[in-house]
């Protein structure tokens, strides 16, 4: 089984290609044609084709091509593939029988050409069809490496050192290159764990409304991997938050930064706060609304209430954060990567655990139709 079989040396359908080929030449001809016509007609200031529209249409098919590369042979987007591995001898490392999901040699016939129009038919940077298909190929890695979420995260983390990067092609290209080794790295743990077949939980057993809505919920766990700890998860969450504000405000002109990072720190300080609230309330109900607690006098329901201090935590730190680091010696894109991962952090590290809330607080519980057959009124 070890020597399988090695795929085509083209690891692409002919049609895609043919059919890439003649969408490009299509809008390459046309700009040349429609610079051609303008010096023809003496139109005052016709420059020679810029072929910008061509370059943009080049990326988003190395785009396309990158992304396929990764999908087409992945046992996780074919159905029946995975199932028929799994009772098959084959093992990581033996290929992969319909074709590899790394790179070949092949791929430097789609590449290399894609990087020669790039460069004298386009008249732009050679690099960029690459950056564009290295990068389809690790979201989509990405994507195909959610059972394996270790490696999802370091994907998303890196992905933010390619958004820092993109100022500059070169060391960009180079990022994506590492990048290209972890999310291969993630692809072949996700291919370890065939076939993926997670244990019945609880929850998902239909019990009819109200007895789902108050079953426990086992936490959602994957096989072979160690579960994360609230306050580690919390902490993860909070640094990639942060390197996406620091990537995204790195790339933004300074004076636009300067002017506008504190508003952007408390707008995510809210959402995130409103997406605890949200998921809080979807799963139980306050016990008493405004009207209610107008009435009674109940202003504080402590067992119900308390959830949110963490919500209310974040709103405060992205509000006051922002002006007590204003005057430190920091950085603009690094205050706001330091008070958007605090925000988030605040949001996710506090408890009540929903699990645990949901169970415990002193809520209300309603049916909510939209839940389907899963919450269906038992008669």
């Amino acid at each position: 089984m070890r020597r399988g079989h090695a795929g085509p040396l083209l690891p692409y359908p002919r049609v895609a290609l043919v059919g890439s080929g003649m969408l490009f030449a299509l809008f390459w001809g046309a700009e040349a044609y429609m610079a051609h016509l303008s010096r023809a007609l003496h139109v005052r200031g016709a420059a020679p084709p810029e072929h910008r529209t061509s370059l943009v249409v080049l990326c988003a098919l190395a785009a396309l091509l990158g992304a396929f590369r990764l999908m087409g042979y992945h046992p996780l987007t074919r159905k029946g593939y995975a199932e028929w591995l799994a009772t098959s001898p084959w093992r990581v490392p033996d290929p992969l029988p319909l074709g590899p999901v790394h790179l070949v040699w092949g791929d430097l016939f789609v590449l290399v050409p894609m990087a020669l129009l790039a460069r004298f038919a386009c008249d732009g940077d050679p690099l960029l069809p690459l950056r564009f298909f290295l990068g389809a190929y690790v979201v989509a890695a990405t994507v195909t490496s959610i059972p394996s979420p270790a490696w999802v995260y370091a994907l998303l983390l890196a992905f933010a050192g390619v958004v820092r990067l993109s100022p500059h092609p070169g060391w960009q290209a180079a990022w994506l290159v590492g990048t290209y080794a972890v999310a291969l790295a993630g692809v072949r743990a996700t291919l370890r764990r065939l076939p993926m077949r997670p244990p019945p939980r609880a929850g998902d057993v239909p019990l009819g409304w109200p007895f789902a809505a108050l079953a426990p919920v086992p936490p959602r766990t994957v096989p072979g991997v160690a579960p994360v700890t609230p306050m580690v998860f919390a902490a993860g969450a909070a640094l990639l938050a942060g390197a996406w504000a620091y990537a995204a405000a790195a790339i933004t002109p300074l004076a636009d930064v300067e002017r506008t990072w504190a508003t952007w720190v408390l707008g995510v300080g809210v959402l995130a706060g409103l997406v605890r609230v949200l998921t809080y309330w979807s799963a139980v109900g306050a016990p008493l609304g405004i009207r209610g607690r107008l009435a009674s006098g109940r202003w504080w329901v402590g067992g119900y209430d308390r959830m949110y201090a963490a919500p209310l935590a974040a709103v405060v730190a992205a509000a006051v954060l922002p002006a007590a680091l204003r005057h430190a010696p920091l950085s603009p894109a690094v205050a706001a990567a330091a008070c958007v991962g605090a925000a988030v952090f605040l949001v996710l590290a506090p408890g009540p655990r929903l699990a645990a809330w949901r169970l415990t607080s002193p809520g209300r519980l309603s049916f909510a139709p939209m839940d389907g057959a899963k919450y269906a009124r038992l008669t």
